[in-house]
C-alpha cells in the first residue's frame, strides 16, 4: 500500500508537482531543526543550573535572614536583622510594649530601610535619620544604632496615647517628616518583625549564613549584649550564657544572637532546649529540639565558631 507520503521500496515521494523539494524549503526545515535543538539544549542547561544552585546554594546564595513564621515572614539581610534586634532589644530592656517596637521598626524601615546610614537629607544620619542640628545628638552618637534607638524611644514615650493612636500620627510627632503618610505602608511587616525580635513570637528569627570568617571574643559579645539588654552574660571559652528574669527577654536575646551571627561569628544559639545552628543551607531556617543543651525558658546560650567543623 502506498499513500501521498511513501512509495514502494521506502523511497521519498516527489513534491506536489512531481519535483524534488526546492532548496529554500530544505534550508527552512534545517533552520527549524537547529532552533529546536538549541532550545532543548538551553532547557537542559537551565535545569542543570537550578539543580546546581540547590546543591551548591551554600556558595551561590547570599547571607539572608527572615523573621516570622508560616506565610507571615519578612526577609532581611544581616544588617537589617541586626538593626531589628537592637530595636526589639532596647524595647525589652525598657519594658516597652510590642507596639512601641512596631512604631520604631516601621520608622526605621521608612527612613533608612533599616540601615545605619552615614548620609541623608541635609544633616540627617543613622537608622532613624536623626539630625544633629535638631538636638538628637552628635554625628557619632546618632550613627550608633543603640544610642539612636534609645533616643527614638525617649521621644516616643512622650507622645500622648502612642500605644493606641495611628502609627503614622505617632511616628510623625517623633520624626517631623516631610512625608508623614509614608510610615503606614510598613506597619504590617513591622509588626511581624517586632514580634519576632521582642520575644513575643519566640524563636522565629532564622538566618542562612556561610561559614564565619572572623570570630569575636565572647567578652565582646557579652559587652554588646549588655549594651542592648542591660544583662550580664557569662563569657566563657566559645560560649556566652545569659540568664534573664523573663521568658520574653530570653527569647529576644536568642533572636539577637541569630541576627548578629554574621557580625560576631556565632555558630549556634539555644533557648528553651531548642537550637538554631549556623549553616548555608535551608537547615539554618529552623530551630531544632535539643534536650539537655543547658538552655531553658529564661536562659539563652550563644556559641561561637563554625558548627560544621
Amino acid at each position: 500500500m502506498s499513500n501521498a507520503f511513501s512509495r514502494p521500496g521506502g523511497l521519498a515521494a516527489p513534491g506536489r508537482a512531481g519535483k524534488p523539494p526546492d532548496a529554500a524549503r530544505v534550508r527552512a526545515r534545517r533552520r527549524r531543526r537547529r532552533r529546536w535543538a538549541l532550545l532543548a539544549a538551553a532547557v537542559v542547561l537551565i535545569a542543570g543550573g537550578f539543580a546546581a544552585m540547590r546543591q551548591w546554594g551554600d556558595y551561590a546564595l547570599p547571607n539572608t535572614c527572615r523573621a516570622g513564621q508560616g506565610s507571615s515572614t519578612v526577609r532581611l539581610d544581616p544588617e537589617q536583622a541586626r538593626i531589628a534586634s537592637i530595636i526589639g532589644g532596647v524595647a525589652v530592656r525598657r519594658g516597652l510594649s510590642e507596639r512601641a517596637a512596631v512604631i520604631a521598626t516601621a520608622t526605621a524601615m521608612q527612613e533608612s530601610k533599616m540601615r545605619n546610614l552615614d548620609h541623608g537629607d541635609r544633616d540627617s544620619l543613622g537608622v532613624f535619620q536623626q539630625r544633629p542640628s535638631q538636638g538628637w545628638g552628635t554625628p557619632a552618637q546618632i550613627t550608633d544604632p543603640v544610642y539612636a534607638t534609645r533616643a527614638f524611644y525617649d521621644h516616643l514615650v512622650k507622645v500622648e496615647g502612642y500605644e493606641v493612636r495611628e502609627l503614622t500620627q505617632v511616628a510623625q510627632e517623633v520624626q517631623r517628616s516631610g512625608f508623614p503618610e509614608a510610615y503606614a505602608q510598613h506597619e504590617e511587616e513591622a509588626t511581624i518583625i517586632a514580634r519576632a525580635f521582642t520575644g513575643s513570637r519566640p524563636r522565629t528569627v532564622q538566618c542562612r549564613l556561610r561559614a564565619p570568617g572572623a570570630i569575636s571574643d565572647t567578652s565582646v559579645i557579652a559587652a554588646d549584649l549588655n549594651d542592648v539588654f542591660g544583662v550580664n552574660g557569662v563569657a566563657g571559652p566559645g560560649t556566652v550564657t545569659v540568664n534573664t528574669s523573663s521568658e520574653r527577654g530570653a527569647a529576644a536575646i536568642a533572636a539577637w544572637g541569630v541576627a548578629n551571627a554574621a557580625r560576631y561569628g556565632i555558630g549556634s544559639v539555644s533557648n528553651r532546649e531548642r537550637t538554631w545552628t549556623r549553616a548555608a543551607s535551608s537547615d539554618a531556617m529552623s530551630w531544632e529540639s535539643t534536650p539537655g543543651d543547658g538552655s531553658g525558658p529564661r536562659r539563652t546560650i550563644i556559641r561561637t565558631g563554625d558548627p560544621q567543623q
